[in-house]
Formats: C-alpha cells, sequence, structure tokens
C-alpha cells in the first residue's frame, strides 16, 4: 500500500530486540490481546517525526491491543495518528477511539449466504 500511495513504511516489530543496532528505539508495552499476553512493540525512532501522520495497516484486529500500542509509539514519536485499515474487524471496543476502518466484519464471515 505504501508503494502505491508514494508515502513511507514504518515496521512495528512485535518483541524487538534494538540491542543489535546502535539506532534509537521507541519501544511500549501492549494492553492484553486475543490471548491475553501484554507485548512489546518497538520502531527505529528516527523513522516517525512531528511531520508524519500515520495509518496502521494490518490483516486483522481482534481487540486493538496492538493497535493502542502503535498508536502510543507514533504519540511518543510525535506523529499524528490517523487511524487504522484492516481486512478484518473483529473489535466489540475501541473502533472509534482507534479510528478503525475494515474491509469486513468478522461476525459477517460466520453468516451464511
Amino acid at each position: 500500500m505504501a508503494q502505491h500511495f508514494g508515502v513511507g513504511l514504518v515496521e512495528v516489530r512485535k518483541e524487538p530486540n534494538p540491542f543489535t543496532d546502535s539506532d534509537a528505539w521507541l519501544t511500549v508495552t501492549t494492553p492484553p490481546d486475543y490471548n491475553d499476553r501484554h507485548l512489546t512493540l518497538g520502531f527505529r525512532r528516527e523513522l516517525v517525526t512531528s511531520a508524519d501522520r500515520v495509518l496502521l495497516v494490518d490483516g486483522w484486529v481482534a481487540t486493538g491491543g496492538q493497535a493502542s500500542g502503535a498508536r502510543e509509539l507514533v504519540r511518543r514519536a510525535g506523529g499524528s495518528w490517523l487511524g487504522m485499515s484492516v481486512i478484518v474487524d473483529a473489535l466489540t471496543d475501541h473502533r472509534r477511539e482507534l479510528a478503525v476502518e475494515g474491509l469486513v466484519h468478522e461476525r459477517d464471515l460466520h453468516r451464511k449466504p
């Protein structure tokens, strides 16, 4: 998507190991995910600045825990959170707060034609 729109891409890593290089990293611990895990998310600090507007793109959002963590990383970097675009939206809460737009809702996957 980033290439199509001619915009930058920042990979948010789960359980990053920022000690393998000399770059400064931002990290955050997420609220519980669908498996009740608290993950550490991170990205290289110089990749997001106060001039950046950030859209998180993912395949599936279930609890919003990782999205909340990513939004906090963007906030700490000084960027502006635009929202989240997903293929499958399985959220029961936080949709408006995280500005989530999904292609399909999980409940629709279980309906018979």
